[in-house]
């Protein structure tokens, strides 16, 4: 199952003042403190290139559709409704008095988790437009309900852009706990047990616990994620490193019911004999990239599914994740994905163009994202230019690209010269504090040099460009997210990470500088299982007194915190082991409360998260089971 979901749409692109903000939040005392620290100098003080000693060794959706509502509600202030809160000491609303005692024996922890989880339903709603209790319906009503709302139909006005991390979702979930102790004697625990309920029966019963609002976080299977019926698929490309077949197809169609070409599946060399067996029997394509040397370290995740919608019209899909063709990714994990869909340009009977009508190279609407993307998929990853692979390629040339101006590709071919160039043609200005939050799920060993390139790269600065006035990031400015080996060891799929190895910590060798350990924070996902989301989040605060937005950027794909996908910088050359695909958005809120609320709910983490601690060790790998113990034989 998939969560928290948000729609981007064009109008968030743009920077709208407080008096038409949507959506906002009162900010804990953390975010506070993050905030007035944002709008400040840059500290210095706690620079990660001060001589501390060198380390060696050692994872709300905006609820639309193509129909406008005919008499749209007007939104009603969020700031007005939190002021009423603030008065009468509780979110406004009647509540019955069962609920107000629940409330009066709360401890202060509780209560402030149970006003967060109000607090995001509140902005939820206010994103939707729409603070009115909606009459209860039927079982079947709410399913359809929810199923037309989660529906990720083709739109005629704004494509959808959705981003959002995978697997169900708990607000304020504890640190997992160490499991405890087998009791030894089940005599003493029933007297004790029986002890205890005749001390507490003349006391009131408590409550039982409320589940938490999981509407706060929408969940979404990856059915929902390709959308459509089996017989409205045309053609699709799936790449990813690995791919299970038939799981994989059987997600876009089923094969008795296709009547289009069966998918071009591109994955990693090494992983190409599974699907092998496939090709001849399913009429699949398959095909790996590789390098001038011969090697290919394919590490890419898409789909693009060309479909009709439900009026017979062709549209595609682009579907950039961190999750591979796999089942146990999107089942057992949390996962990152961005989903759009674009239009064909005007055909007259909705279909595909005569062919030849405009190459993917030249077409019209073409922005840099689509050069990108075509450029990509064509040269980069050297698709064959036989008549059989060219029927995926051409059709890219057919589709209108326009709603993709504000959005840029990022790819691993270019490294972080292509993800400085990403932020420069998003930013709206320049000057103001930066802050890099990063959660990644394959780590290697990384020396201080690397990390202020990194640094200047997510500001928009080329990596090769020698520059000496940008203050470096300071230890609270530059987060990277990894889960600790205790928090691994409990999490919720632990058996299924016995099986499989999603993270990846490499280990420096001997001698080699690590400077990682700086900048590590515990990954403590809500939903209490282990998360391989791939997310880099840039923000990038004004100056004071300036009135330039709050804004962020969201990196979503396959690029990981490591040299293969972000390049060896040695002098003046750069060296690029993987193919990488990932997606850059920007998200502008007029002040820095709004924004840190929107990141909250987009992610699937606690924010902010905890700095290691001195005993803390970043997960490694799954300890071995013990062996089970022999029975001694009865003599």
């Amino acid at each position: 199952m998939t969560d928290s979901i948000t729609l981007d749409d064009s109008s968030d692109d743009e920077y709208t003042s407080s008096q038409h903000s949507t959506s906002s939040a009162r900010p804990s005392s953390n975010t506070s403190r993050r905030a007035s620290s944002s709008a400040g100098p840059a500290r210095k003080a706690d620079s990660l290139l001060q001589p501390r000693g060198v380390f060696f060794g050692g994872e709300g959706m905006r609820n639309w559709s193509t129909k406008e509502s005919s008499s749209p509600q007007p939104k009603p202030k969020l700031k007005d409704k939190l002021d009423d809160e603030e008065k009468r000491g509780r979110p406004s609303g009647s509540k019955s008095k069962k609920q107000l005692k629940k409330e009066a024996r709360m401890s202060e922890s509780e209560l402030r988790a149970l006003r967060e989880k109000e607090l995001f339903a509140a902005i939820r709603k206010a994103n939707s437009g729409n603070f009115v209790d909606k009459p209860k319906t039927s079982l079947a009503a709410k399913k359809e309900e929810v199923f037309s709302t989660r529906a990720l139909a083709f739109a005629d006005k704004t494509p959808a852009t959705l981003l959002y991390p995978k697997g169900k979702m708990r607000l304020n979930k504890p640190m997992p706990k160490a499991p405890r102790k087998k009791r030894k004697s089940k005599k003493r625990d029933r007297e004790e047990s029986s002890s205890d309920e005749e001390s507490s029966s003349d006391d009131e019963k408590p409550e039982p616990e409320e589940e938490p609002d999981d509407d706060v976080y929408p969940r979404f299977k990856i059915s929902e994620v390709v959308g459509g019926e089996p017989d409205t698929a045309i053609r699709a490309i799936i790449a990813s490193p690995s791919i299970k077949l038939p799981w994989a197809w059987n997600q876009i169609t089923h094969p008795k019911s296709y009547n289009g070409e069966m998918p071009l599946l591109i994955e990693h060399k090494d992983a190409l004999e599974n699907v092998k067996a496939w090709e001849k029997f399913g009429g699949i394509l398959t095909h790996t990239p590789e390098r001038a040397d011969g090697s290919s370290r394919l590490n890419a995740r898409f789909w693009i599914i060309f479909r009709h919608d439900s009026a017979k019209r062709v549209f595609v899909r682009i579907i950039i994740c961190s999750a591979t063709a796999e089942p146990g990714s999107w089942d057992k994990l949390e996962n990152i994905v961005w989903v759009q869909d674009f239009p064909l340009q005007t055909s007259p009977n909705g279909g595909f163009l005569p062919t030849g009508y405009e190459s993917a190279f030249t077409n019209k609407t073409h922005t840099d994202f689509s050069r990108a993307l075509v450029s990509f998929l064509l040269n980069d990853l050297d698709l064959p230019q036989t008549a059989e692979y060219r029927s995926f390629g051409e059709p890219l040339g057919q589709v209108n690209w326009a709603a993709s101006s504000k959005i840029r590709l990022v790819h691993s071919l270019a490294g972080l010269v292509s993800l400085a160039k990403a932020v420069t043609a998003l930013k709206s200005f320049d000057g103001g504090n930066w802050k890099v939050e990063y959660a990644s799920s394959h780590s290697t060993p990384l020396n201080i040099e690397f990390l202020e390139i990194f640094w200047r790269a997510c500001q928009g600065i080329d990596p090769h460009d020698k520059i000496t006035e940008i203050d470096r990031p300071a230890e609270a400015d530059f987060v990277v997210l990894w889960p600790t080996q205790m928090w691994v060891e409990n999490a919720k799929n632990k058996p299924y990470l016995s099986k499989e190895e999603p993270l990846k910590w490499t280990e420096a060798k001997s001698g080699v500088e690590d400077a990682r350990r700086l900048l590590l924070h515990q990954c403590d996902t809500r939903s209490g299982r282990v998360s391989t989301s791939e997310m880099l989040i840039i923000t990038h605060a004004p100056p004071e007194g300036s009135s330039h937005p709050h804004e962020a950027f969201f990196l979503v794909g396959s690029h990981s915190f490591s040299h293969g996908s972000w390049g060896y910088y040695r002098k003046n050359k750069v060296v690029l082991k993987h193919f990488e695909l990932s997606v850059l958005t920007r998200e502008a809120r007029a002040t820095a409360e709004e924004l840190d609320a929107l990141i909250n709910v987009r992610v699937g983490y606690e924010r902010p998260a905890d700095k290691y601690d001195d005993d803390d060790e970043p997960f490694r790998e799954m300890p071995e089971p013990p062996e089970p113990k022999k029975r001694a034989k009865k003599e």
